[in-house]
C-alpha cells in the first residue's frame, strides 16, 4: 500500500537525487548546497508523519557516527560529499531496514560500474561517482 510518506519520500529523492547524482557524474562532486537542501526537504517529509521523523533523525546520526572513520580517510574511500549523501538518505528512507537494503544494493551498483569502467579503461579507475548508485539503490528501497 502507498502511503502519502513513500510518495513524498518519492518526490523529494527524485527532484533532488537526479541534480546530485548528475552532479557527481559529471564533476566527481556533489555539492554542499544541493545536500543541505535535500536534508532539509528530507526532514519536511515527516510533516505528514511526525511520529517517525526522532526514528529518521536517530537513523541518521548513527549512520553519522558510523561513518565517521571513513571520512578521515577521504583519499582512500568515499568522498565526503557521499557520506553526507548517505546521511541524508538515512533521514529521508527512516528505517535501518531501508537504509540497509539501499547501501547494499549501493555496494553492488557501485561494484558493477567500478568493473565496467575498468573493463572500459583497462585499469582500475582512481575515483567513480557512487551518488548514482546511492540513488537508485534509494529509490528501490523506498
Amino acid at each position: 500500500m502507498t502511503t502519502s510518506l513513500s510518495i513524498a519520500r518519492a518526490v523529494v529523492l527524485g527532484s533532488f537525487g537526479i541534480f546530485l547524482a548528475w552532479s557527481d557524474l559529471r564533476s566527481r562532486r556533489i555539492p554542499n548546497q544541493g545536500i543541505a537542501l535535500f536534508t532539509v526537504a528530507s526532514a519536511a517529509v515527516y510533516i505528514l508523519k511526525p511520529s517517525e521523523f526522532l526514528a529518521a533523525t536517530a537513523c541518521a546520526i548513527l549512520f553519522a557516527i558510523l561513518l565517521f572513520p571513513i571520512s578521515l580517510l577521504r583519499h582512500k574511500g568515499l568522498g565526503g560529499g557521499d557520506i553526507k549523501l548517505i546521511i541524508a538518505l538515512a533521514l529521508l528512507l527512516g528505517r535501518g531496514s531501508h537504509i540497509l537494503s539501499m547501501l547494499i544494493l549501493a555496494s553492488l551498483f557501485g561494484l558493477l560500474h567500478l568493473t565496467i569502467e575498468g573493463i572500459r579503461l583497462k585499469s582500475i579507475p582512481r575515483s567513480i561517482a557512487f551518488a548514482p548508485a546511492l540513488i537508485g539503490a534509494a529509490f528501490l528501497s523506498l
